[in-house]
């Protein structure tokens, strides 16, 4: 195989694992809405992470350059996505990390959802 040929075969690879992670990934995180709190359940088997509705400062929906790139270090990302309508950002009262990042599969959908349950509490 040449050179050239080589260079084609690895970034066909990571072409192909991008997309596949895109989606394939949606079934890799759930996002469950209950009545006092939102929880984060990898493959849907257990509840990960506990977000009570009371606990949450800021809800917003901002664009993947955000979520995939500026705030690397700076938050705790449960999500899959790479591009599409926009990844959620949830800022916390408190807690070790105030940031965390999800990508359910209707954002806006999601977020007024969260906003009826904690107008609820």
């Amino acid at each position: 195989m040449t050179p050239i040929g080589i260079v084609f075969f690895i970034l066909g690879g990571i072409l192909w694992a991008v997309l596949v992670f895109h989606f394939i990934g949606r079934h890799f995180y759930n996002y469950q809405l209950a009545h006092d709190a939102l929880f984060i359940k990898p493959l849907g088997l257990f509840k990960l992470i506990k977000i009570k509705y009371s606990d949450i400062l800021e809800i917003k929906i901002i664009p993947f350059s955000r979520a995939n790139l500026f705030f690397f270090l700076l938050h705790i990302r449960f999500g899959y996505r790479l591009w599409g309508e926009g990844a959620i950002m949830i800022k916390k009262r408190t807690g070790f990390s105030r940031l965390i990042i999800i990508t359910p599969d209707y954002p806006k959908a999601f977020i007024e959802n969260v906003q009826q349950k904690m107008e609820q509490l």
